[in-house]
């Protein structure tokens, strides 16, 4: 039952999702912006470093969420908030912008709880490891409520299902 004033919303309604770079070891250097990889996303501080002028689209300041789209099941898998230096981003990782009116730790909220689908629906040789398109991730529904820049959604809340915003799991 969807309560009164909530709306059903897919990702793509919520927020954009813009892949990181593929860097490769000749784009690699010493000094520079540090490459966040999956890896630092679990707070490995082991980088690799770009020192060339990069795409302003690549660079990720504290604070950005981004999105793993291809990890360790409830390890290395889903949304963080990057809490490291400013750096640019590698692939198999998604920027994530809220759309205009929809509040960003709300949204991180609601994708956690994405996450938590995808991984349920993981299966296979392998399936501790997850790995999707943009297109499986924005299509997932999430119950919109009436004012998104509220990140106290009770729909959200129950349970006692919401992480915290720590950087992982």
């Amino acid at each position: 039952m969807i309560p009164a004033g909530w709306q059903v919303a897919t990702v793509s309604d919520i927020c954009k999702l813009q892949n990181g770079h593929g860097f490769r070891p000749p784009d690699w250097s010493e000094s520079g912006y540090p490459i966040i990889r999956i890896q630092n996303l679990n707070g490995s501080q082991n980088f690799n470093y770009f020192a060339g002028m990069p795409e302003q689209k690549w660079l990720v300041p504290p604070g950005q969420i981004l999105f793993a789209w291809a990890g360790t099941k409830g390890a290395s898998f889903g949304p963080t908030i990057w809490n490291g230096p400013t750096g640019v981003l590698n692939q198999h990782i998604f920027k994530v912008f809220p759309t205009k009116g929809v509040d960003k730790d709300w949204l991180y909220v609601a994708l956690r709880h994405v996450t938590d689908r995808i991984e349920a629906k993981a299966h296979g040789f392998k399936a501790t490891l997850v790995h999707v398109k943009k297109s499986d991730i924005d299509q997932h529904s999430v119950l919109l409520p009436p004012s998104a820049s509220s990140a106290t959604s009770p729909i959200l809340w129950q349970h006692g299902t919401v992480p915290s915003r720590r950087s992982r799991r």
